[in-house]
């Protein structure tokens, strides 16, 4: 199956979208109650016109997800992060975020998830560019956007911040054009709250609300163990895997991984600071991770990639199926 993916035409395109539908078809066959957590001022916003349970926000959901996949590939082409163009990072976002039956709602993670790659697009083009104000003042726009949708995407920004570190020699004032970037949407919403007396309205419920110190929501049970674990140690394999995608490569590249590098651990900090975590949160690590099992999967014989990939596949699809196998041996 993998293989029908070891190309960039648009056929397999086509196929990305019919892989998006199986592997996410389980929440029509079998939906569930859901409710988001964490909400940002703009998901509610969403919620608040499509409800968060019923058949539109699961097609949102599926067409947002093949989008995210067309875009991270996109920007892994571009950019030439892998040593050949393909889908597979496309391939494994989409499995990372349908891994869990709490993963398969359109939730707010999901959401931001969008606007993370576009800004991450933009940030990788001011690499030796004489004037990037624009694009960094852009790529700020674009984090902070994301940060009204999922409260935890604020650390965007820090990884912004780093990314300029890592792209361009240091002036103050294009971390300020960052910044002010990120701050632009926060400023509308903030004047359309003030217009309609509702400031007080978008401090408490995207602000306050959201932010306390080590607050998970639910019981630490062995489900929860497991997948948690399960994440671990695929960020572990790419934790160790860094002189694979270093290698043969030149300058560029490297600085664009290192910046996914930044780019994962520093969205694990946000386990620390987010209230009512869920399950849903470990979403969060989507993008670069899945870029990464994306190149390590590029690496591996045709063989060996085709077995892992099917046994991850299934594996997926029978934790999606949980609730009907825990009902019937009940």
């Amino acid at each position: 199956m993998l293989e029908l993916f070891r190309s960039n035409k648009f056929v397999a395109n086509i196929f990305l979208l019919l892989y998006v539908i199986a592997v996410r078809v389980t929440a029509f066959i079998f939906p569930v109650e859901w409710e988001p957590g964490h909400l940002g001022i703009l998901s509610e916003w969403v919620y608040s016109n499509i409800g968060t349970n019923g058949l539109l926000p699961l097609i949102c959901s599926i067409i947002l997800v093949f989008i995210q996949a067309f875009l991270i590939n996109k920007l892994v082409a571009d950019y030439r992060l892998n040593t050949e163009i393909n889908l597979f990072p496309g391939v494994f976002y989409v499995l990372i975020v349908s891994a869990l039956p709490e993963f398969l709602n359109l939730s707010p993670i999901l959401m931001a998830n969008t606007f993370y790659i576009i800004g991450l697009q933009v940030l990788f083009n001011t690499y030796k560019t004489a004037q990037g104000g624009g694009k960094i003042f852009s790529a700020g726009l674009w984090f902070g956007i994301g940060s009204l949708f999922c409260f935890s995407a604020w650390i965007l920004l820090i990884v912004g911040l780093v990314a300029l570190s890592i792209l361009r020699s240091f002036k103050l004032r294009e971390r300020f054009m960052l910044i002010l970037g990120f701050l632009v949407p926060y400023y509308g919403l903030w004047v359309y709250h003030f217009f309609f007396d509702r400031v007080n309205y978008f401090y408490n419920y995207h602000f306050l609300e959201n932010l306390d110190f080590l607050d998970f929501a639910g019981a630490a049970d062995i489900d929860l163990y497991i997948k948690l674990g399960f994440f671990g140690l695929l960020i572990v394999l790419v934790l160790l895997s860094y002189g694979i995608y270093m290698s043969k490569k030149n300058i560029k590249p490297q600085k664009y991984i290192s910046i996914l590098y930044w780019g994962l651990l520093m969205t694990i900090v946000t386990f620390f600071f987010q209230s009512g975590i869920k399950v849903e949160h470990l979403m969060i690590v989507s993008v670069p991770l899945a870029i990464f099992l994306g190149l390590n999967f590029t690496q591996f014989q045709k063989r060996t990639a085709e077995f892992f990939h099917l046994a991850i596949f299934v594996g997926v699809i029978i934790l999606q199926l949980k609730p009907l196998w825990i009902n019937s041996l009940t």
